[in-house]
């Protein structure tokens, strides 16, 4: 039981890595002037006025509407 465990926990990690790394590279091609860095935890926006924008830009908003 215990493999079975650990192996779901690294198919989970692996969807979770791929999924990051999907996200990061469709939010570098449709926001422009966004620095894009996943890491462990998420994906990581930088950016002149990115507080701004989160205002203006619905895809700032909706990063999950990128995995499609």
């Amino acid at each position: 039981m215990e493999r079975l465990e650990e192996a779901g926990a690294a198919l989970a990690e692996k969807a979770a890595t791929s999924t990051r790394e999907r996200i990061a590279a469709r939010v570098d091609v449709e926001v422009p002037g966004v620095a894009v860095r996943v890491d462990m935890d998420g994906i990581v926006l930088t950016g002149r006025g990115l507080r701004a924008r989160l205002l203006s830009e619905p895809v700032l908003r909706w990063i999950g509407s990128l995995v499609r």
